[in-house]
């Protein structure tokens, strides 16, 4: 008896579920996605005519469960699932899996029945963040503790590796064929302290892996700047970078920048959280922000400069001209994007975030190497005022490089979007803004992800190439690929999946 009982109320509460999650055009967006599910390797239908030359596999990462209740949930708390779209002689495969984290496996019931509770069991539940912070605690005793952190946010290489990453110093290793998850955790071969990190790491022109973790000791509070070379995994320290004086401690970074000389922190006048809880990031513009300048020859801080505090997520490109350095990122006038990005804020409130985002927009600082201490202003790159976020560049070819093109998602009309629903191509020396909507006569139905660029052959022009992006469309609660051309803005063809995948984060070509 019991056991078609919880049946009938697990059939109940799925209708239950999906009437509320309909409430909104974007809880479709965040619905959970079933704890088995798997996809390998299916054929897609194709619309248009890809590219024979289009050759390698497109991977997404991204939450696709909610730990919490969505009134609760962060829109960076979701279980990690990565997608995988597949290019192969003008056809696309289809895979996805989740990252089996101690995040994903303890939360996994194993009875169907089990998922009645799931929302009662994870309000208990510890949400990913907090659980790598307990992890690394944990770590201060235990030097080699099975720490498996919800690796939800991007993607990199390496020693040949194919490993997803969060907030978080250790990454989860996944067979780039399969997804299936062959390391959790990944293992260097060093003993450096796991800790809170930029979510982004840097690969330079030679391969060579630059990144950091945050220290909280208190003699050495800062950012531990370490490279990895290529066909190792062994972090290499380069030095560190001391954190805020007076609070001696470092403050939030999710990227950094990086030329061919130096190690560049937007130091942002934002706390961590010791729980790390996203609600705990405390804003201080008292501090303003500080530009740390780090040699990468010599590990040394050889420059500060200081501007108007502001918050970013996302440094879009880094380099060097004449006696300065250029820096360009996507920037807000505080941190409040981080509470916007509560589930509850992007379902019922999603203009607040449009409004924040009008605020700020894409941000060039041009740092004076020769005068060290200067304060610099912001110039604001766009002719028009942009809502965009996750940009990309042809990053394999330009980190660290003078380049031409950002790419970016965008609302395509801020007065009335409600989400991303376009991609961008900013003209970073003109500031001109060209548009691609995938779904032109249907207004707030299609929303894009971050598009990210694959050159030509043999390119002739910088954008010469193709974009190709995830769309949901959450009329008929499916996703497709879309294949952009660079140049033009325009469409060359769609690959359609069965499913609606969540909105997720960043990918890789590979």
């Amino acid at each position: 008896m019991k056991k078609p009982l919880c049946l009938l109320f697990l059939l109940l509460a799925a209708t239950l579920i999906g009437a509320a999650a309909d409430a909104t055009v974007l809880a479709a967006g965040f619905r959970n996605v079933s704890w088995d599910t798997v996809a390998e390797h299916q054929p897609l239908r194709v619309e248009g005519t890809i590219p024979a030359w289009l050759h390698g596999t497109l991977y997404r990462n991204g939450p696709a469960r909610t730990m919490v209740p969505l009134n609760e949930s962060h829109w960076f708390d979701g279980l990690a699932m990565v997608h995988a779209f597949e290019f192969s002689g003008g056809s696309v495969a289809f895979s996805r899996r989740f990252i089996a984290s101690s995040a994903y496996n303890d939360s996994k019931p194993s009875d169907p029945c089990d998922a009645l509770f799931d929302s009662m069991r994870h309000q208990a539940h510890k949400r990913p963040a907090a659980a790598a912070a307990a992890a690394a605690a944990t770590a201060a005793s235990d030097p080699s503790p099975p720490i498996s952190p919800n690796t939800l946010v991007c993607l990199r290489k390496v020693d040949g590796q194919l490993l997803t990453n969060t907030g978080f110093s250790t990454s989860n290793a996944i067979d780039p064929r399969t997804l299936a998850t062959t390391a959790a955790p990944f293992v260097y071969d060093d003993k450096m302290q796991p800790g809170p990190a930029p979510s982004h790491a840097h690969t330079d022109l030679n391969g060579t892996v630059v990144h950091f973790i945050a220290s909280f000791n208190s003699s050495a509070p800062g950012y531990n700047v370490y490279t990895i070379k290529p066909g190792t995994r062994t972090r290499i320290p380069l030095g560190l970078v001391p954190g805020n004086p007076i609070l001696k401690m470092p403050f939030y970074q999710h990227s950094f920048g990086l030329t061919e000389n130096y190690v560049v922190l937007a130091e942002q006048p934002c706390t961590y959280a010791r729980d790390m809880e996203w609600k705990n990031f405390k804003w201080i513009p008292i501090f303003n922000t500080t530009w740390k300048v780090m040699s990468r020859a010599t590990g040394k801080v050889v420059a500060e400069f200081y501007s108007d505090p502001f918050f970013t997520f996302h440094f879009i490109n880094s380099y060097e001209k004449d006696d300065s350095i250029v820096v360009d990122l996507i920037g807000y006038d505080d941190n409040k994007v981080i509470d916007l990005l509560y589930l509850k804020n992007i379902v019922y409130t999603p203009k607040a975030l449009i409004a924040a985002s009008l605020k700020g927009g894409v941000m060039r600082f041009v740092l004076p190497m020769e005068t060290p201490g200067a304060r610099v202003k912001v110039h604001m790159v766009t002719k028009e005022p942009l809502v965009a976020e996750l940009p990309t560049i042809h990053y394999e070819k330009l980190n660290t490089r003078p380049y031409e093109f950002m790419y970016a998602m965008a609302v395509a009309d801020p007065t009335s979007g409600i989400f991303f629903d376009t991609v961008a191509k900013v003209n970073m020396n003109t500031g001109t803004v060209t548009k691609f909507n995938p779904c032109p006569d249907q207004p707030n139905t299609c929303f894009t992800g971050e598009p990210l660029f694959v050159p030509s052959p043999n390119p002739v022009s910088e954008d010469d190439g193709v974009l190709v992006d995830v769309v949901l469309n959450v009329t008929d609660h499916t996703s497709f690929v879309v294949v952009i051309d660079a140049r033009t803005m325009t469409s060359v063809a769609r690959a359609s999946a069965e499913t609606a995948i969540p909105l997720g984060f960043h990918g890789r070509f590979y």
